[in-house]
Order: structure tokens, then sequence, then C-alpha cells
């Protein structure tokens, strides 16, 4: 696992994504102090509340984005075994695209081959998001259940964990707007990180790879 932390715009917005799988410690710890946060108060939207038809489109795009990703990648290390997983990448990119208006959002819409799903796409990351959530706990059920019919041990939970966290750093001076911290609740159960990028860059740099 590797934490990345990608810049758009003058020192404005930052993001910091990474999947792991197996036993990981989660929150926003690394020992220190856990940062500031500006947060909306709305409620993460329910897995039962979203639409099928935005879930689909929100695969759909993933799916195109991961293509594309792999092609462009292979194309560096054509005689090397390759495997990307850009689905934390998707995750946290449509969290910026909440922010995005004009050309920057026709463009990151483009790149992450959003389409017709564009409207509905934080819906649908919300709704992945989650279901991703559940996948470790369902498979330990099931093989709780399989162990316990066939007289075998019990499984570990360590082995059926998978973990995908993404978060937003923001400059904190910055005047972030209501609306997309709404979105940022709504969808990701998330809010802003708040850090000085200007003034302070290496101390905002290691409380992102701490977190």
């Amino acid at each position: 696992m590797r934490d990345r932390f990608w810049r758009t715009g003058p020192a404005a917005l930052t993001l910091a994504f990474a999947a792991c799988g197996g036993s990981t410690s989660g929150g926003t710890g690394g020992g220190g102090a856990s940062p500031s946060i500006a947060q909306s108060a709305v409620v993460r939207e329910p897995l039962a509340s979203v639409s099928q038809a935005a879930i689909a489109g929100a695969v759909a795009a993933n799916n195109d984005f991961a293509i594309d990703l792999f092609t462009h990648v292979r194309a560096d290390v054509p005689a090397d075994n390759l495997l990307t997983s850009p689905m934390s990448a998707s995750l946290a990119l449509t969290m910026t695209y909440a922010g995005a208006a004009g050309t920057t959002a026709t463009q990151m819409a483009t790149a992450l081959h959003f389409g017709a799903a564009a409207g509905s796409i934080t819906d649908g990351q919300n709704a992945l998001s989650q279901l991703f959530a559940k996948r470790g706990p369902d498979a330990l059920e099931a093989a709780a259940q399989t162990a316990s019919d066939n007289g075998g041990p019990a499984p570990s939970p360590d082995d059926y964990q998978l973990q995908v966290v993404n978060s937003v750093w923001g400059q904190n001076a910055y005047p972030w707007e209501q609306p997309f911290l709404d979105v940022l609740a709504r969808s990701y159960g998330a809010g802003v990180f708040l850090e000085d990028f200007a003034a302070q860059p290496d101390p905002a740099r290691l409380a992102i790879n701490s977190w």
C-alpha cells in the first residue's frame, strides 16, 4: 500500500487515497493531533436510497477509467506484468469533481469517463463505496457459516478486510463553498481536512502521510 497526495489548483486542494487488503488501522490518526475539518452537518445518504441507474452509471464510468488508465500505464511498461486497481483514485477524484465547474468540470468528466452519469456520479460512487465496505463482513459471515457446516476452524477476521480510504485536504484559509461540503457529507461521509499548505507545506505533507 502506498499513500499518495494529488494537488489540484494553487495549493487549495489535495487528495489522499489508498486501498488496503488485510488488517489495517482506521481513523485519522498517526499518533498526532487530529486535523481541523470543514464539514457539513448533512447526513450521508444510505445505500438503499441510491437508484440502480446511478450505481450502474458509476460502475460503467469506473470500468472505462480503469481500462483507459491501464492502457496508458501499459504503454510505459510493455514487457512487465502489470496490475492496477484505480477504484480509490476514481472515488477521490469524484470527490473533487463535486467542486469543479466550467472547463475543469468538463475535462474531469471526460478523463473519468462519466458520460451521461455525470449528474448522478457522486450518488453512484457513494453506493459503491458502501457496497465495498460490506464485502469483508459479508465474506467473513459466509466463510464462518461454511466452517460451521463442515466442522472446520473459524475464519480469522483479519483475512476478510477491505478498506478504501480517501480524504480531501484544503488550505485552511480557503472559503469552502457549502454546496461542495454538502456533497462530501451526503455522498462520502467526509469533509475537508484543513492545513496551511501555503506557509507550512512540510507539516501539511507530514499530516497527510500520517493520516
